[in-house]
């Protein structure tokens, strides 16, 4: 405003996409206005500089001005990056690309320690990058292929599993919570393959195997289903991407 004591803050927001909502305003019973109470939208309204006084909405005094409806964005998808040294998100082509994000997108997140976490896009999201085994947009057919030791059982275990939670910024454990449990591999690739190397009675065992193929998409909570009785000792992404050409679904190898 320009600073004149009587000028008066009704309704704000903060939308980082441009989001336009829907907002019910009601006027004062006294003002001589002869409908009292409408709805305005600010997709009709065209973004300016900051010291712009905007559009006049209405001349008569107004009582009230709620939110009625969640707006779509007015800027288009915004492409969004992930720094690979100090995690934080940004709009600078810097780091793993993430995806181009609008109103209601995701981002999911999957750990070393065999957890997973749904966070909004806000650029003010900042990850521990050395602990981040994959990150990208969330989407209805992203999955998690995962490879890992169940401490109880003494077995190697695959599974892959959709995102069914809703909560966002909250961990969830997706392996067996057994202290000697470990998370061996984690992709959100569409197809991942690896090679494999563990010892069998002394004797060193190599192959290859492909997660789709092995298993199919169960519940988050599943175990998977069993691969070896033995502990892999090593496991490498057949045919991974180039380190200069992360993009989204990519894998960060844990050996």
């Amino acid at each position: 405003t320009k600073g004149n004591p009587r000028s008066k803050l009704l309704y704000f927001t903060y939308n980082p996409n441009g989001e336009a909502e829907i907002v019910n305003v009601q006027l004062t019973q006294n003002c001589t206005a002869r409908k009292k109470n409408f709805d305005f939208d600010f997709q009709d309204i065209a973004i300016k500089g900051r010291g712009s006084q905007g559009n006049i909405m209405v001349k008569y005094p107004v009582r009230k001005v709620t939110l009625k409806e969640a707006g779509k964005s007015t800027l288009g998808a915004i492409k969004i990056w992930m720094d690979n040294v100090s995690g934080r998100l940004n709009t600078d082509d810097r780091g793993t690309f993430l995806g181009a994000f609008d109103t209601g997108d995701n981002i999911v997140v999957v750990y070393k320690d065999g957890t997973y976490e749904v966070t909004d896009y806000e650029l003010t999201q900042k990850f521990e990058a050395k602990n981040v085994v994959g990150i990208t947009k969330l989407t209805p057919e992203t999955v998690i292929s995962a490879v890992h030791f169940d401490g109880l059982k003494k077995w190697t275990m695959i599974k892959r599993f959709k995102i069914e939670t809703s909560s966002l910024n909250q961990k969830f454990n997706f392996i067996s919570e057994h202290p000697n449990a470990k998370l061996l591999y984690a992709s959100l690739a569409e197809n991942p393959k690896i090679s494999y190397n563990m010892k069998v009675n002394s004797q060193k065992v190599e192959g290859e195997i492909d997660l789709a193929e092995f298993i199919d998409v169960k519940g988050w909570k599943a175990m998977g289903n069993k691969f070896s009785e033995q502990r892999i000792t090593g496991i490498k992404e057949i045919n991974p991407p180039k380190k200069d050409a992360l993009k989204p679904g990519d894998t960060i190898e844990l050996f």
